[in-house]
């Protein structure tokens, strides 16, 4: 078999960076195993090319939680967009009381 650029600069790499020999030959045949499979290891050789209703259900999924993330952001706005009741008048003037007091008793003193 004949060994690619790529497959000289992995063994080059194991080599350089591995002490235990075993290690090195195991990282090897490991190496050699994942090539050998690799259409099989991310496994979308088992997903049907052209399956429409494996296509569907994906898409009704999709549509079914976006519109439950859409309602879960709505119900938060909505909590946090709730009008308050406004600032009663006579808390307004104790306010302006209080800091006139704390004025004048700086100036006084």
């Amino acid at each position: 078999m004949a060994e690619t650029p790529r497959q000289d600069e992995f063994y080059a790499t194991v080599d350089r960076e591995t002490a235990d020999e075993r290690e090195r030959q195991s990282s090897k045949v490991l190496y050699e195993a994942l090539k050998s499979r690799r259409d099989d290891v991310g496994g979308a050789s088992r997903i049907p090319a052209d399956d429409r209703q494996l296509s569907e259900t994906i898409l009704a999924e999709a549509r079914k939680r976006s519109a439950q993330i859409s309602a879960g952001t709505r119900r938060s706005t909505q909590v946090l967009a709730t009008p308050t009741r406004p600032i009663p008048a006579w808390l307004i003037i104790a306010w302006l009381a209080a800091i006139a007091a704390v004025i004048t008793a700086l100036t006084v003193f």
